[in-house]
């Protein structure tokens, strides 16, 4: 008994419509996941994008404080009332109109950060447990705000600037892959 390999004598063809079509859909998924650039940002929000950033960032940073602010009152917390004087005084630093408003406020400021370092222990590490969660609180704003400013970039560009070249370059490629079978038989 003899055994004989039966050879495929049509050569092996791609579909042009069928790898058209899937280069196509790369094309529409490298919209959405290629990487933003800052001349998309600021095309889609013209100077804008650091400030709704540093927007929501300001309501989280403020929400978070005034909910500090009613823990001091309601539950007359001194951690909480030494971390709000000090936020103020620091605020009341950066807003100083005059030199002598200025000087008033950075001795106000000493004044609170030396009652914070004279502090119990437990007033400390309740203090450094706000500033944490309010760091957190922005960090996690700041990561919000960015990805939904790079969702709405992405949703905005153009779907043929993606599709149309990976169709064509899909094309060209499965005819050239057909040239060169044919060829090659």
């Amino acid at each position: 008994m003899q055994v004989c390999v039966i050879k495929n004598t049509e050569p092996k063809r791609a579909s042009l419509p069928l790898t058209g079509a899937f280069c196509g859909l790369v094309g529409y998924t490298l919209k959405h996941n290629l990487p933003i650039e800052m001349d998309e940002v600021d095309a889609f929000y013209p100077n804008k994008s650091a400030t709704l950033v540093d927007r929501n960032i300001k309501v989280v940073k403020q929400e978070c404080l005034e909910n500090i602010a009613a823990i001091a009152r309601n539950e007359k917390n001194p951690a909480a009332d030494l971390f709000i004087r000090k936020i103020n005084a620091e605020e009341a630093v950066k807003m100083s109109p005059t030199q002598e408003a200025l000087t008033a406020a950075k001795q106000n400021l000493r004044n609170i950060k030396n009652e914070i370092k004279n502090a119990a222990p437990e007033i400390k590490t309740s203090i450094s447990h706000y500033a944490g969660q309010i760091a957190e609180r922005i960090k996690a704003a700041k990561t919000v705000s960015s990805t939904v400013l790079d969702a709405a970039v992405k949703a905005n560009r153009s779907t043929s600037l993606y599709v149309i070249p990976g169709v064509v370059l899909g094309i060209a490629g499965a005819f050239v892959y057909n040239v060169i079978g044919a060829i090659k038989d």
